[in-house]
Formats: C-alpha cells, sequence, structure tokens
C-alpha cells in the first residue's frame, strides 16, 4: 500500500502541475497517468479508498479507467 500511495502521490503532482505544461507534454503525460491507472488495480483502489485526498480529477480519471476494467472482465 505504500508504493500505492507513492505512485498516486506522484500521479497527483503530475496532475496539478498540468496548467504549467504545453498542450503536447499534457498529452505524453495524459497517457502516462491513463496507462499507469490502466496496470494498476491496486493504485485505482487506493485512490478509491481516499477520494478525499487527491484531486477531483485524478480520482476521475481513476474511476473511468476501473469502469473501464470492469466491462473488459465482462
Amino acid at each position: 500500500m505504500y508504493a500505492a500511495e507513492l505512485l498516486a502521490n506522484y500521479m497527483e503532482h503530475v496532475v496539478a502541475q498540468r496548467a504549467n505544461m504545453s498542450d503536447a507534454d499534457w498529452k505524453i503525460w495524459n497517457r502516462f497517468l491513463h496507462e499507469t491507472l490502466s496496470l494498476a488495480p491496486v493504485v485505482r483502489g487506493f485512490l478509491r479508498s481516499r477520494r478525499g485526498w487527491y484531486s477531483a480529477e485524478l480520482v476521475s480519471m481513476s474511476d473511468k479507467v476501473e469502469q473501464q476494467a470492469v466491462l473488459n472482465d465482462k
């Protein structure tokens, strides 16, 4: 869980820096965030259990990836 928290904190920092990025840079980081969340169900669970700790943007991104993962499992 500590590793999940570290990764979630790093991802939160990336989201917080969005305003300081060019559109091209954000596109790359956004892909990183989505792909990382899709490969890390423990991180998604961590974010789900601690919604109040993180930005609405990151939590929403994680929720969307989780919904897609559920659909893919069916």
